[in-house]
């Protein structure tokens, strides 16, 4: 997708927030995991096929169906230490912004076409926010690809944490 990166305002630098994010106008799940299965990077979905229909976009944090942005977040293999073992409800009192599910497919497609691998590859990244029903959606590393569920808003674990953004 066509971005200029010098029309989109980018988040203030924050110490260890040093990976800056674009999400390009219109992104949609189902166009991020075409970029995966043309680089032939296995994709899995517990959610099904059709993510773009799974999201429910009105409850996004962020949303590219409203425009392009940008975002900041540590650039770390697994989700944020500090995160961990938080469920999404956690994070929510807590009033933490995280990557939405479209933010951690674009980062870990970034992260792997820079020749880093994958991320995830211990844990898992729960993406609060983003909704799939009343479940919250993760994704991990799998079998030299990337895997996406789903789990309760209540779920805890220490593999288990989100990734803290800064926006706009």
């Amino acid at each position: 997708m066509d971005i200029n990166p010098s029309a989109i305002s980018v988040p203030k630098y924050r110490l260890s927030f040093e990976r800056v994010i674009f999400m390009a106008y219109g992104i949609t799940p189902n166009r991020i995991l075409r970029a995966y299965q043309e680089n032939n990077i296995p994709c899995s979905s517990l959610v099904g096929d059709d993510l773009d229909k799974v999201l429910d976009w009105d409850k996004e944090e962020r949303n590219p169906q409203k425009g392009s942005y940008a975002i900041r977040v540590r650039d770390c293999v697994e989700s944020d230490e500090v995160l961990k073992s938080l469920s999404t409800k956690d994070v929510k009192v807590k009033d933490i912004k995280t990557e939405t599910l479209n933010e951690r497919l674009i980062h870990g497609l970034k992260v792997w076409s820079e020749g880093k691998g994958h991320l995830d590859i211990v844990g898992e990244t729960n993406c609060a926010g983003s909704r799939y029903q009343e479940y919250v959606l993760y994704v991990k590393s799998e079998d030299g690809g990337i895997s996406i569920g789903f789990c309760n808003t209540g779920y805890s674990s220490a593999y288990f944490g989100a990734r803290e953004v800064i926006s706009l």
